[in-house]
């Protein structure tokens, strides 16, 4: 009996984290938007994460050319 009651309370706490739905049944044209607005999260971002990418990128190259130190100045002549 113990392990039914673990059993019942393991699946109603995987139930409670599930994403809510507003009924049982759910129109054809509910659930392509509902994917369209996933689909479109998801190519945001993407955008902001190669945005940020780029941008950290950028960073590293003007922080990676640094001016010519002294004694190579004086090297070169």
């Amino acid at each position: 009996m113990d392990a039914l009651k673990a059993e019942i309370a393991s699946k109603r706490k995987a139930f409670d984290n599930a994403p809510q739905r507003p009924n049982k049944y759910m129109r054809r044209g509910d659930i392509e938007k509902m994917k369209e607005e996933e689909e479109r999260k998801a190519r945001e971002e993407a955008v902001k994460k190669a945005e940020d990418e780029a941008q950290k990128a950028a960073l590293l190259k003007v922080r990676s050319t640094k001016p010519p130190s002294f004694q190579s100045v004086l090297q070169r002549y």
